[in-house]
């Protein structure tokens, strides 16, 4: 028999904010800037178009409409809404650990499928694009791995499939270069072993 707990009447303020709080300890400041930033959208749509005052009155119908909501807010692409939905998910676990909702409401959340191709684009990037990425990704995106293999690609010029061989000893941070190293017995193999400058 599982147990029942009352739930605490929780805003979705209060909730973001002793989720970001139980995070700070674990998640670097950018991806827990990422993480308030898209966890914004479900506050705004709780205390507007959702009008919940309490994270405890959350259904799964809700959660169904907020995705609609965000899909079309945002007018967001299939990856962006997956990344939205997913960090929702993650949100609404540690409201369950609170008891501010009722149980296993992530599960009610539902995060798009992407099909294969969806996410890779085969359009190319414009250098004035290209040149504000780096910059975007310092300042909301800080050292996570997707701002890493950007630098990565765009000041070394080098293939993803040798950003995916590097190993944490190949770059050389104070003459800033990296070796790359064809390395057959791992996971990790490169076509070619060379140095690359950035």
């Amino acid at each position: 028999m599982t147990a029942v707990h009352d739930l605490t009447e929780t805003s979705p303020e209060e909730a973001l904010d002793l989720y970001l709080r139980e995070r700070s300890t674990e998640l670097t400041d950018s991806t827990l800037q990422s993480h308030k930033y898209r966890l914004n959208h479900l506050v705004r749509w709780c205390n507007g178009v959702g009008v919940l005052e309490s994270m405890n009155s959350l259904t799964g119908r809700d959660l169904h409409r907020y995705r609609l909501w965000r899909q079309e807010d945002g007018d967001l692409n299939q990856v962006f809404l997956e990344l939205q939905i997913d960090t929702s998910r993650v949100f609404l676990r540690f409201c369950e650990s609170i008891d501010a909702v009722e149980a296993d409401p992530h599960s009610k959340l539902m995060s798009p499928t992407l099909s294969d191709g969806v996410g890779q684009p085969d359009v190319k990037l414009e250098t004035d694009e290209a040149d504000q990425l780096p910059e975007y990704l310092d300042r909301f995106e800080y050292a996570i791995f997707c701002h890493v293999l950007v630098v990565l690609l765009w000041r070394t010029g080098l293939r993803i499939g040798s950003v995916r061989a590097l190993d944490a000893d190949d770059p050389d941070g104070g003459n800033e270069y990296v070796s790359l190293c064809h390395r057959p017995d791992t996971d990790t193999p490169s076509k070619k072993s060379r140095t690359a400058n950035g």
